[in-house]
């Protein structure tokens, strides 16, 4: 599910849902917080914030371009030098899922540097109410017997960006395990 434009429905939400639980892997990218609503449906604790992140320090040419090297080892992340994003934002985990004394079964796979922040008011530059730290960008959690991969930079599979070495590996890595 790369970048969708429009919700999905109740049967085309019904078909990814059993796909997933019958042991299939989801991999959902968006860098738009409109997608939460199929990311809800599937069960799935993982939810795009939207906003633009931005890296200071770790970019190519231009803080608007993160380059994000921080990596779980897992085969999706082997060999991958550093992901760039290009209409990134981070990944946050509902806060429903710490409620009750339960714990968040999914991993962060990839993270911004410490540098990253989240453009709060979209005004391109770091403000004192904008915090640096790392932030998730690509997570992985268990659903049923199969698994939902959440990237939140459709981009990073575009022509233009399978250019970059780490997005090339990580594609590759994502295609050859299935």
């Amino acid at each position: 599910v790369v970048a969708p434009q429009e919700s999905y429905g109740p049967t085309d939400t019904a078909r990814l849902r059993q796909f997933v639980q019958r042991g299939g892997t989801l991999v959902v990218m968006s860098d738009d917080n409109r997608t939460n609503r199929l990311l809800d449906e599937l069960d799935v604790e993982t939810r795009i914030d939207g906003r633009q992140l931005r890296d200071e320090r770790e970019n190519y040419r231009s803080p608007a371009l993160p380059v994000v090297t921080e990596t779980l080892e897992h085969p999706y992340t082997e060999d991958v030098d550093g992901l760039m994003l290009n209409y990134g934002t981070a990944l946050n985990v509902t806060a429903d899922s710490q409620a009750f004394g339960s714990t968040w079964e999914g991993q962060y796979l990839i993270n911004s540097s410490g540098f990253g922040y989240i453009d709060r008011n979209g005004n391109e530059t770091l403000d004192g109410n904008e915090v640096l730290r790392e932030r998730p960008v690509a997570t992985l959690e268990p659903a049923g017997q199969g698994e939902v991969l959440v990237v939140s930079d459709a981009s990073v599979v575009t022509n233009a960006m399978l250019d970059r070495s780490g997005n090339q590996r990580f594609v590759q890595n994502l295609a050859g395990t299935h």
